[in-house]
């Protein structure tokens, strides 16, 4: 997928680590997996360890993002995503968007601080929540766009003049970063 011969795709978004195998039933292949006997936290940080070497040994400059903020996975990543976006907090209080980002930028930055902040942009519940969130995007870390012709949750469309907004603040974050 990275290497020229390939796709020669900039890198890899591993997504979904939540979901890697665990509970008490699985097993090893055999005793010769190289494993170690990891599990849990270890076996995940084999596994991206293992995406993350083999995408720059495709690709010197691949770029792989991860969603794992925890400073031990630092060498398992070059880039951190900020997760999915809720619609309220653990006690029930409706959190706007652009204040979950804020948040999550933060953690990042202070667990991860040599790493770039994939702020990612799913799922909105409404076009003014995502043009809120876009508005932050650029000024914590590198802006995504999820969303081009309507927003998923609400069905709203996008309008000429919100993708016009888009692109300034791109223009924006562009100027920030290489001044």
């Amino acid at each position: 997928m990275l290497s020229a011969d390939g796709l020669d795709a900039d890198g890899l978004k591993v997504d979904f680590t939540q979901r890697a195998p665990s509970g008490t039933s699985l097993r090893r292949a055999s005793d010769a997996d190289d494993t170690d006997g990891r599990w849990g936290v270890a076996a995940l940080h084999t596994l991206l360890s293992t995406i993350y070497q083999a995408a720059h040994a495709a690709k010197a400059d691949a770029l792989v993002i991860t969603h794992a903020v925890h400073p031990s996975f630092g060498d398992c990543a070059d880039m951190i995503r900020t997760n999915d976006v809720l619609v309220a907090d653990a006690t029930g209080a409706v959190v706007p968007a652009a204040t979950q980002l804020r948040e999550r930028a933060a953690i990042v930055a202070s667990s991860q601080p040599r790493h770039l902040i994939d702020t990612d942009q799913w799922p909105m519940q409404n076009r003014d929540e995502w043009l809120g969130y876009a508005a932050v995007q650029g000024t914590v870390g590198v802006p995504a766009l999820y969303y081009v012709e309507r927003i998923d949750n609400s069905r709203e469309p996008i309008e000429s003049d919100d993708l016009h907004r888009i692109a300034e603040l791109w223009r924006d974050y562009r100027e920030r970063i290489t001044t």
